[in-house]
C-alpha cells in the first residue's frame, strides 16, 4: 500500500513557485475566514521520514499566519511507565481552539505504531486502533475536522538520510536511538503501519498517503489538500448556520436508552439513618481506613477521579470535605465546576475535565463533572438533543479509556426527597453562613423537578457499565450519606489493587 505512493518524478521548480503564490495568498484568506467559525482543523503528519515532516512544518508556518496555527511535536511515549497521566490526555491538552489550526507530529499514530513492536498481539492492535477511531469520531462530531497525512519513504532512501545526518550539525541532533530502531525493523513498521492506516482511514478522519521523498509535490497536494480542507469547513459552518441541527443525531448512540421506565431513584431508601454518636465512631474508623488504602494507591501509581453528582443541596460538599479528611492534602485536589467560561467553549466540552485528570498516584475530586451535558445543558437547552444523545457513548468512552489506563474511577450521585430538598432550601436562607449557597436559579431547577429525575435516570441507565458503576446514596441524612461514600471509596480503591 505504502509503495503506490511513490512517484517518479518532482514537479520543476518553476512550476512550483508559480504555484506556491497563490497558494499562500488563498490560505491566508480560508484562515481569516476561518476564525469567525465554531470548527478548527486538525491535520496529523506522520511517517518514519522525520526530516521531510521537519521541512513541512517549516513550510506551514511559512504558508500561514502564524497566530492561528499551533504545531506540536510529541516525543513517543509507548509505555504506561513513560506517561504521568492517560494516553491521550496530552493531546487533548494540545487541542486547537475553534477556528485555527492543530498540526500534530508524532502523535497518538507514531505511539501505537512503535509500542506494536514491544507487543506484536493482533487484538492489542486491533484495540488500538478502534480507541483511535472513536477518539477522532468524537472530535469530528464536535465541529473538528481532522486531516492525516503519512510521509513514506523507502528503506533504502531512509538508511542514507540518517547515515548523512551523523555529519549534517542541522540534521543530527533530530536523529535519535528511535530512529535507528525503525530503520532495524522497518518491514515490520510498514507492515504494522499498513494495518493502522487500514483502520484508521474513515470518512470522518482520512488519510492521504504521499511520496516524502518528492519534496515539491508533496508540500503542494499538503497545501492543495488543506485547502480544499478549509474551504470544506467553511462552506458546511455556512450552510449548518442555515438550517435547524435539533433533530440530527450525528453518531450512533450505543446503548442510549430513551423513555426509561424503570425509576431507580425511587428505589433508594431515603429512610436511611445514622445517629450522631455512631458516626462519629464511624467516621474516625473508615477515615482511618481509607488513609491506608489511598496510600497504597499513591505508591502503586494508581490515580483516582471522583465525581459527584446530586440534587441541588443533596450535600456534595458536606462529603467531598469529609473524604478529603482521608488523604494525603498533597495528593488531591478539588474541582468545582460551573459553566463553561468563554475560552473553555471554544472546546470540546470534554476538554476541561481531561485537562484535569490527575498524575500517576494523585486524585482529582469533581464536584459536578462532564455529566452536566446530560442534565443541566439538556433540561435548560444549553446542548441540542443531538449533542446530549450522543453524550452518553463519548462519555462512556471517555471513562473506559481512564480506567484501561488504571485509574479508579468512583461515580456517586446523592439523592434526596423533593421535600427534604425544600427543607434545605428554607435552612439556608435562614441561616447567615449559608445564605450564599441559595440562589433564584435553585428554586428554578427545583421547578422542573420531574424533568431532571428523567434526566438522571437516562443518565444513570446509559453510562452506569460494568466498569464504571453508579454509585446512589441517599442524602435525606447527611451523616448516613458521607459515611456510605467513604466505605464505597474504599471498597472500589481496595478491589482495584487487588485486580
Amino acid at each position: 500500500m505504502l509503495d503506490e505512493a511513490l512517484v517518479k518524478k518532482d514537479i520543476a521548480k518553476s512550476e512550483f513557485e508559480i504555484a506556491e503564490d497563490l497558494l499562500r495568498e488563498q490560505l491566508i484568506e480560508v484562515q481569516e475566514q476561518l476564525k469567525s467559525h465554531r470548527s478548527k482543523l486538525i491535520v496529523v503528519l506522520e511517517g518514519l521520514d522525520r526530516f521531510a515532516v521537519r521541512m513541512v512544518l517549516n513550510r506551514l508556518q511559512q504558508w500561514f499566519d502564524p497566530r492561528y496555527i499551533s504545531i506540536r511535536v510529541f516525543q513517543i511515549k509507548t509505555s504506561k511507565k513513560d506517561l504521568k497521566g492517560p494516553f491521550f490526555q496530552r493531546f487533548w491538552r494540545a487541542m486547537p481552539a475553534n477556528g485555527t489550526i492543530g498540526v500534530y507530529h508524532r502523535a497518538w499514530y507514531s505511539n501505537v505504531v512503535l509500542g506494536q513492536l514491544d507487543d506484536g498481539s493482533e487484538l492489542k492492535l486491533d484495540h488500538r486502533i478502534r480507541v483511535i477511531n472513536q477518539y477522532e469520531k468524537v472530535l469530528y462530531d464536535d465541529g473538528a475536522y481532522i486531516l492525516k497525512f503519512w510521509l513514506h519513504q523507502p528503506k533504502e532512501t531512509l538508511k542514507k538520510e540518517l547515515k548523512s545526518a551523523d555529519k549534517d550539525p542541522e540534521k543530527y541532533w533530530w536523529v535519535s536511538k528511535k530512529d535507528d530502531a525503525m530503520l532495524k525493523n522497518y518491514p515490520e513498521i510498514v507492515k504494522i503501519s499498513e494495518k493502522v492506516i487500514s483502520g484508521t482511514n474513515t470518512i470522518e478522519a482520512p488519510w492521504v498517503i504521499l511520496d516524502s521523498t518528492k519534496e515539491r509535490y508533496r508540500d503542494l497536494v499538503i497545501g492543495n489538500k488543506l485547502l480544499e480542507s478549509i474551504r470544506s469547513i467553511i462552506q458546511k459552518e455556512q450552510e449548518k448556520g442555515n438550517r435547524s441541527q435539533d433533530s440530527i443525531i450525528t453518531q450512533e448512540t450505543g446503548p442510549y436508552i430513551h423513555g426509561v421506565t424503570e425509576n431507580v431513584l425511587d428505589k433508594v431508601d431515603l429512610d436511611q439513618k445514622l445517629e450522631k454518636k455512631e458516626y462519629k465512631k464511624e467516621l474516625t474508623s473508615v477515615l482511618g481506613e481509607l488513609s491506608k488504602i489511598s496510600g497504597k494507591a499513591h505508591r502503586n501509581g494508581i490515580s483516582q477521579v471522583y465525581v459527584f453528582e446530586g440534587w441541588d443541596s443533596a450535600g456534595k460538599g458536606g462529603c467531598i470535605r469529609r473524604l478529603v479528611l482521608g488523604f494525603d492534602p498533597f495528593l488531591y485536589r478539588v474541582y468545582p465546576i460551573a459553566a463553561p467560561s468563554d475560552y473553555e467553549n471554544q472546546f470540546h466540552y470534554l476538554w476541561r475535565f481531561w485537562t484535569r485528570i490527575p498524575p500517576r498516584g494523585f486524585v482529582s475530586i469533581f464536584d459536578r463533572s462532564w455529566y452536566g451535558r446530560v442534565l443541566v445543558e439538556r433540561v435548560e437547552g444549553f446542548a441540542k438533543p443531538h449533542e446530549w444523545q450522543r453524550a452518553y457513548n463519548e462519555i462512556n468512552t471517555f471513562e473506559s479509556q481512564l480506567i484501561e489506563d488504571g485509574i479508579v474511577l468512583h461515580k456517586y450521585w446523592l439523592h434526596v426527597s423533593k421535600d427534604e430538598q425544600l427543607r434545605r432550601f428554607k435552612e439556608r436562607e435562614e441561616t447567615p453562613y449559608k445564605n450564599f449557597k441559595i440562589t433564584d436559579d435553585d428554586y428554578r431547577n427545583r421547578s422542573k423537578w420531574n424533568e431532571y429525575k428523567d434526566a438522571i435516570q437516562e443518565m444513570v441507565m446509559n453510562t452506569s457499565t460494568p466498569e464504571a458503576p453508579w454509585n446512589i446514596i441517599a442524602a435525606n441524612d447527611k451523616r448516613f450519606a458521607r459515611i456510605e461514600v467513604i466505605k464505597t471509596a474504599i471498597k472500589r480503591t481496595r478491589n482495584f489493587l487487588e485486580r
